[in-house]
């Protein structure tokens, strides 16, 4: 190697563990994932959906990751090999009163739904489930992780730093910022073209919730449970307008009672997709 490539190579790796990232694992995580297919409805209000490519990523974070939390570790590689779409949104008002046959508060329909509680959300999606045909449920932690960065390694999916505007939180850069969440669609989408993935409102997942990643599945579908039957708290991602940039990195992981329900709780839906040919 050339006496000036060694040089930018140490510079590289140097910046690269001053940020909070390993460049030795970002070289090795090569984007696995291809680009997302159009969205599409079931139904005048049922959520819009995206499409995701099937593919594998490293979730979790490096220990080197500023504002890192032991919850978000180890990091392990995950297959994604299910053909599943993802909400472009959180859940809204007015579909969630399709399903609760209740009337949203003027000028609220694309605000996302919140005062939910987890069980809240299963109900929900039996419901659309019913109503569609078709199979809808929580995403998974790990579905949701691999939504969120779409192919990135850093620890915003935008990049290093949470930077200006990008999303809704407390110190976002925004004329918003801890006012309260704004309508779906109101930031920049990912590279899914998935909006509000990160920040907004924290968002339900399927899984119960663990301390660690120790043992976490490395099939994306799979959902963790407790093997003893209970599960007193539940995991949701995404952060949200209430808490500050740090909370809105991609590997970040929050629990609350299955019960809980306040003004910073929503969720979002999965859809499997129908085998092709």
């Amino acid at each position: 190697m050339h006496v000036t490539r060694k040089i930018a190579l140490l510079l590289f790796v140097g910046v690269g563990l001053m940020v909070g990232f390993s460049p030795v694992l970002a070289a090795e995580q090569k984007d696995r994932s291809g680009a997302a297919g159009p969205s599409f409805q079931d139904c005048r209000t049922c959520p819009e959906m995206v499409p995701l490519p099937k593919g594998e990523f490293v979730m979790g974070s490096p220990t080197t990751e500023k504002y890192r939390f032991d919850n978000e570790g180890p990091q392990h590689r995950v297959r994604v090999t299910r053909s599943i779409a993802i909400g472009k949104y959180p859940v809204t008002e007015e579909e969630l009163a399709a399903w609760r046959t209740t009337k949203f508060p003027a000028g609220e329909e694309r605000f996302p739904a919140v005062r939910l509680t987890w069980f809240d959300a299963k109900a929900y999606v039996q419901w659309l489930s019913h109503k569609t045909g078709h199979s809808y449920r929580l995403p998974t932690e790990a579905e949701y992780e691999y939504a969120e960065r779409a192919g990135s390694t850093t620890p915003y999916y935008w990049g290093l730093t949470v930077g200006k505007g990008n999303a809704n939180c407390i110190g976002c850069g925004s004329l918003t910022d801890g006012t309260g969440s704004t309508r779906v669609g109101s930031f920049p989408p990912n590279r899914f073209g998935l909006f509000d993935i990160a920040g907004n409102v924290f968002e339900w997942v399927e899984d119960c919730y663990f301390e660690s990643q120790e043992g976490a599945p490395s099939e994306a579908h799979i959902a963790r449970e407790n093997p003893k039957g209970d599960c007193p708290m539940r995991t949701l991602r995404a952060s949200s307008w209430f808490n500050l940039p740090s909370f809105l990195r991609a590997a970040y992981r929050f629990r609350e009672v299955p019960d809980g329900k306040n003004t910073r709780r929503g969720f979002r839906v999965v859809r499997e997709m129908d085998p092709g040919p």
